[in-house]
């Protein structure tokens, strides 16, 4: 049996968009990044927006879009830095491996760095000068939740894309994925979707397309139908009593709770 992080990793990498017509629910950063594409140039982007809603999946198309070989990125010129290993030394490291040539594809490099908010000061520092000299063919890309903890400096020398987590492209883009997904795991059609399909918060009108993956894998597994309500993902109790939920949300999750009986 598979276990749920690896189901849910395995969702998240198989449907990964190929190509940026393929990002879900966000047109204008589409537009944006194909006509880049048809005039490319060594460049730093700033992915910015909820959670979720396909910055990192945008950042892996527009490799791809450059011709970095899908079998095999890292060879073909993609590094992808997790968040908390940005530390000066780790940049210094990537900076010169992105003078390299990659052995396989069109000779694009491309960087991507997610949570670049959580970066220390001294890989800022070394961003800094490293953002003003970057080798041909050669891209940058930082992806953050929160833009407004980035320093100006280091804001100033990105071209900022903003991603939505409301708009209603997104929703049916989600949507549209989810059905996608089923029928391709199953073989049958998903003729109704949850009413908190990729919500964290249902106060909230945010939606992550990550979270929705997540929520539909565990009843892909068992090859169960979906509930018409997930409930509040995310309730955590921190010791007190005092939960990180919204009040919304708390009240919203024991109403649930009352009516399944668990009160």
């Amino acid at each position: 049996m598979i276990s749920p992080n690896r189901n849910r990793k395995r969702l998240l990498e198989k449907y990964r968009p190929k190509r940026l017509d393929q990002i879900c629910g966000q047109p204008e950063v589409v537009a944006c990044l194909e006509a880049f594409v048809a005039e490319p140039s060594s460049a730093c982007f700033l992915f910015h927006g909820p959670t979720g809603v396909g910055k990192t999946a945008a950042a892996w198309a527009l490799a791809y879009e450059l011709g970095c070989p899908e079998e095999e990125p890292e060879l073909g010129g993609v590094c992808a830095i997790p968040s908390g290993k940005q530390d000066g030394k780790a940049v210094e490291e990537l900076l010169r491996a992105m003078r390299l040539r990659p052995l396989l594809g069109s000779g694009w490099r491309v960087a991507i760095i997610n949570e670049v908010d959580r970066m220390t000061d001294q890989a800022e520092m070394i961003w800094l000068d490293g953002l003003e000299h970057l080798p041909p063919k050669c891209i940058v890309i930082f992806t953050t939740n929160e833009p407004e903890k980035l320093s100006d400096r280091l804001a100033s020398r990105c071209e900022a894309i903003g991603f939505s987590g409301t708009s209603p492209e997104l929703k049916r883009g989600m949507d549209e994925l989810v059905r996608h997904v089923w029928k391709q795991e199953t073989g049958r059609r998903l003729r109704r979707l949850p009413a908190d399909l990729g919500r964290f918060d249902l106060a909230s009108g945010t939606i992550s397309i990550r979270l929705a993956l997540q929520q539909i894998a565990p009843y892909l597994r068992t090859g169960q139908a979906l509930p018409e309500e997930f409930g509040v993902p995310i309730i955590r109790e921190l010791g007190n009593g005092v939960s990180n939920g919204s009040t919304a949300a708390k009240k919203a999750w024991a109403t649930r709770r009352r009516r399944l009986g668990q009160t």
